[in-house]
């Protein structure tokens, strides 16, 4: 009888350990399938379709993003005192002073679909370049012929307008800007520009290399160093000296803070995409302008395929830490409004703190 006793008691617990498991499983399977509760999904291997459809799904969960990273903004401009004329001890006066400017040079206005997007170079602006000439029907074949040299197409379609006119806008259109890792963006623009001079010169007829590439290399280059002996080009050492020892009032526009070109203490952005975010967020922003069926969510222009870490570390473990918390202290507006992380860049480069 204590046998059976014993006997039944443990199919018990096994049914009742059993139904357990079921339950566990069958809402692992829901929070798995359930996109809108436990993304699974990487949204980069999603057909454009299925994108749509995706984002579609989770349409709340992207608003309380975007809510998210406008608050951010809002809130760091109001720590800054910017838009106001009380001086943040927080912040250099000559930085600060520049805040207070809107900079309303690379905004473009699209009337008929009644938006406007600020262009940041690096930023995901290759497709977006790309998309604005769609909408105004310049054939594929124009623009492919172009390639890098579409960006100097822009303006011919979409003229610079008046400031008030624009002032006006702002508060009325949908508007967006797109931004990106500091770091990334300096390597990024380092790869496309300046450091191979047969590219610069197939596609920008030698510009950066003239106006850049040969003073870098004049300033900064140690000519004792045998490994460089007929070097073209600036290596990225070179370039991020270059960086520290300049003011960014004088940088080109692609290694320029974003803050500078964007002024998003005083334009206001209704969405603020992340390049780490970038194939959801484009897929968000053309369906929430009715563009879904007339664009498509591809990236135009990027510069090789190595997994972008792995790009990065290659890079950055060539300086020293000095350099990386120099530079980061550079660009840390942009860090703090777009809440990046340095602490990897610092980690890969070579101690001498």
């Amino acid at each position: 009888d204590l046998h059976r006793d014993t006997s039944r008691q443990c199919d018990r617990m096994r049914r009742r350990h059993y139904k357990w498991l079921v339950f566990f499983a069958g809402l692992m399977t829901y929070l798995v399938f359930n996109q809108g509760s436990f993304h699974v999904i990487d949204p980069s291997d999603l057909d454009p379709e299925s994108l749509m459809d995706w984002v579609k799904q989770n349409k709340e969960e992207f608003e309380d993003t975007y809510s998210a990273r406008r608050k951010q903004v809002a809130d760091l401009c109001n720590y800054h005192n910017i838009g106001n004329n009380k001086h943040s001890s927080h912040l250099r006066e000559d930085i600060w002073h520049e805040l207070q400017k809107a900079n309303w040079d690379n905004l473009f206005y699209v009337p008929k679909y009644n938006f406007i997007w600020c262009k940041v170079p690096k930023a995901g602006s290759s497709t977006w370049v790309y998309n604005l000439l769609k909408l105004t029907n310049v054939s594929k074949q124009k623009l492919d012929l172009e390639g890098a040299g579409i960006h100097g197409l822009l303006r011919d379609y979409y003229p610079r307008m008046q400031t008030d006119q624009l002032e006006k806008l702002m508060q009325s259109v949908y508007t967006f800007i797109v931004v990106r890792h500091p770091f990334e963006r300096i390597l990024s623009a380092y790869r496309d520009k300046l450091e191979n001079y047969e590219r610069d010169l197939k596609f920008r007829k030698g510009f950066y290399y003239e106006n850049y590439g040969k003073n870098i290399v004049a300033q900064f280059r140690n000519f004792s160093d045998e490994s460089l002996i007929g070097r073209k080009e600036p290596t990225f050492q070179e370039f991020v000296t270059y960086l520290l020892k300049t003011p960014p009032r004088q940088y080109d526009e692609h290694w320029m803070p974003m803050w500078s070109l964007c002024s998003p203490c005083l334009l206001k952005y209704k969405i603020i995409s992340k390049m780490e975010t970038f194939s959801q967020d484009t897929a968000y922003i053309l369906q929430s302008l009715g563009l879904g069926d007339t664009l498509k969510v591809e990236w135009v222009h990027k510069t090789g395929n190595t997994k972008s870490s792995e790009l990065a570390r290659s890079y950055f473990s060539k300086l020293t830490q000095s350099e990386v918390w120099t530079l980061y202290l550079k660009y840390k507006l942009d860090f703090e409004l777009y809440q990046f992380d340095e602490s990897d860049y610092l980690n890969w480069a070579i101690d001498d703190l």
